[in-house]
């Protein structure tokens, strides 16, 4: 056969290929379905499925909506896996859902923990939002969430080399399972600092409150310890620009055994003093006795802890006198090339406040006159915040009640006639 007349057939088989497919894909488009299967679905009734499928029997078949359905299908986190499949029947069409079910988690399991560390680390993972409580569908995320709360909980309890492993073979009996291999306890026993000079090594270890060697590895402990506990030292000796960086843990061999060594860089910087101190607004209460006490005068080191303890102390004399609404706007002005800090504040007493209600709830009628005995505020007295600290004091000491704290008590306070009511909510112990 000649390449003419051989390319000739092709293009006609070609052209009728083109036609059939044509004519078959109009007529799967005007046909209708005859009938639409769901097979898989066990625990999920065929009615709650189809409440998600929006092709019905009887309507022309629409290809886009039958795609719309798988897409809803998959979507919706009831299946880890969906299949469509289509079938021409006596001039009709059938729509095949072949569902995979996401399993149910009938128990959770934590292989390798003691019963105290496994309500531990279930109490992480609600905090965290997880919910592996049984009932719940699997989800993937849970089970990677999951592993990596337990390695984090078993390094925070010195177990950095622990091999945390969630097996879901088992999720065929329902049943997620956590494997924790703990390895060996691994301490901090090295903290190496870099970068210091005005501090020595010994000086900036005794500054890690939460934190001695050797000690189980707390990161969190820590990051304060070193963020705020050593930035302390340097800030009450000017250094308030002062930085410290930590690294991550690295494991080392010492004597035969594994520990855990970190590396904390200091970036000192330079010393502040002290520049202009001017304190506005104090009519009610001097404050060159609080200046003095902290040692806050010009041309000595600023210490900003100080600075804020003084603040504080101020504020408590002045809630005892009844100045509820009192602040204080510390100002500080560093001047770079000369090396001070300029310090104003600004203090806004606010009005003053007379008791005015004082009640509370939570306790039966028979214990109201202990109750009321224990409260040291006395209406149309001055609000004297340091009694309604010992009332609380005094509400504890009374062995019934659940401990009152700062969120137990309620102050309402109306500003335009100087009235401050309390509401304390109280518990009976169990």
């Amino acid at each position: 056969m000649s390449p003419r007349r051989s390319s000739l057939r092709f293009r006609r088989i070609l052209a009728f290929l083109i036609i059939s497919a044509g004519v078959l894909f109009a007529r799967i488009q005007e046909a209708r379905i005859s009938e639409i299967r769901l097979v898989g679905n066990k625990r999920i009734s065929d009615e709650a499925v189809r409440t998600w499928i929006q092709s019905r029997p009887g309507d022309l078949y629409s290809p886009d909506l039958v795609q719309s359905d798988f897409r809803i299908l998959t979507e919706s986190g009831l299946f880890t896996d969906v299949k469509v499949k289509r079938k021409e029947i006596g001039g009709g069409i059938e729509i095949t859902f072949e569902l995979e079910e996401r399993p149910v988690i009938t128990s959770v399991l934590f292989r390798g923990l003691e019963d105290a560390e496994e309500a531990e680390l279930l109490e992480v993972l609600k905090d965290a939002g997880l919910d592996a409580a049984t009932g719940e569908l699997y989800d993937p995320y849970l089970a990677h969430r999951g592993r990596q709360l337990a390695k984090e909980l078993m390094d925070r309890k010195g177990y950095p080399l622990a091999n945390v492993s969630v097996e879901t073979e088992g999720l065929a009996d329902r049943t997620l399972e956590f494997n924790i291999e703990r390895g060996p306890l691994v301490l901090l026993e090295e903290i190496e600092f870099e970068g210091h000079g005005i501090f020595s090594a010994e000086e900036l270890s005794e500054a890690l409150e939460l934190h001695r060697q050797p000690a189980v590895y707390h990161a969190d402990k820590l990051e304060y310890d070193v963020q705020v506990n050593l930035l302390k030292l340097y800030q009450e000796q000017g250094y308030i620009f002062a930085r410290t960086r930590l690294s991550r843990p690295s494991t080392i061999r010492r004597n035969g055994r594994f520990a855990l060594a970190v590396t904390v860089t200091v970036e000192e910087g330079s010393q502040f003093l002290f520049g202009e101190i001017e304190v506005e607004g104090t009519q009610y209460v001097d404050p060159e006795p609080y200046l003095t006490e902290h040692e806050i005068e010009k041309g000595r080191p600023v210490d900003l802890p100080a600075l804020r303890l003084m603040t504080d102390e101020i504020t408590r004399d002045y809630h005892r006198q009844g100045f509820l609404d009192f602040e204080t706007l510390p100002q500080v002005e560093p001047d770079v090339p000369k090396q001070t800090v300029d310090l104003s504040i600004l203090v806004l007493p606010g009005p003053v406040y007379f008791v005015g209600r004082v009640g509370f709830s939570g306790v039966p009628a028979h214990l109201d006159r202990s109750v009321r005995k224990a409260l040291l505020l006395e209406p149309d007295t001055v609000f004297d915040s340091s009694l309604l600290q010992a009332s609380v004091d005094r509400l504890n000491a009374l062995g019934y009640l659940e401990e009152v704290s700062e969120e137990d008590y309620e102050i309402t306070k109306h500003s335009d006639d100087g009235i401050a009511d309390v509401l304390f909510r109280l518990r009976l112990k169990d």
